[in-house]
């Protein structure tokens, strides 16, 4: 499980590092951290499945938009910015 765990996160890693070579990904965060984030999310979304919670399509995918957004290059305007609403 290690080994392929391993393979999973290098993988992630130059997954990272190609989204960052393309202007995608904000170039000053380390590939390794975010692969190892990346598995976490995975893993504990194996664990807790959302038949456990009740969470909105639209809450959820609100959320995640957020998160992808803050790992977008400094400057750049990613998608959440043009689906929020006025408050």
């Amino acid at each position: 499980m290690r080994d392929y765990i391993g393979e999973r996160a290098d993988w992630l890693s130059e997954l990272v590092r190609l989204a960052q070579a393309g202007g995608e990904l904000d170039p000053v965060l380390s590939p390794n951290a975010l692969a190892h984030f990346c598995l976490l999310l995975a893993m504990g979304s194996a664990l807790v499945p959302p038949v456990l919670h009740a969470v909105d399509d639209e809450e959820w995918a609100a959320l995640l938009a957020r998160l992808v957004a803050a790992l977008a290059p400094a400057g750049t305007v990613g998608p959440t910015a043009q689906t929020r609403t006025p408050q």
